[in-house]
């Protein structure tokens, strides 16, 4: 049974569990630790997964960034005379770096 299937029947099983009224007038119903500890673990590998998708999220628009500044230099190599190419590669090379902070 996978992670999907176990929490469908542990939703079904609380849709039919016993509802009792406690000490306190309040209802309650009556759940199992081993549910209990399990849905807390679902819910922390959420939060860890949620924390990695975010940065690798940023890490593909850095690497997309990366990518226009490589084809800005590619482009400036065959648009620029030789003597002035390392004034434009310099340029390019400190936005990019600039970006990156």
């Amino acid at each position: 049974m996978n992670n999907r299937e176990w929490l469908e029947d542990k939703k079904n099983q609380l849709k039919n569990a016993t509802v009792f009224v406690n000490e306190n007038g309040n209802e309650a119903v009556e759940v199992s630790l081993t549910v209990l500890n399990r849905l807390f673990e679902q819910a922390e590998r959420a939060e860890y997964n949620n924390i990695w998708s975010e940065r690798v999220r940023k890490y593909k628009e850095q690497n997309e960034r990366y990518r226009e500044y490589l084809g800005r230099l590619q482009r400036a190599s065959k648009r620029y005379p030789t003597e002035d190419l390392p004034h434009v590669i310099n340029k390019i090379t400190s936005e990019a770096l600039e970006d990156t902070q």
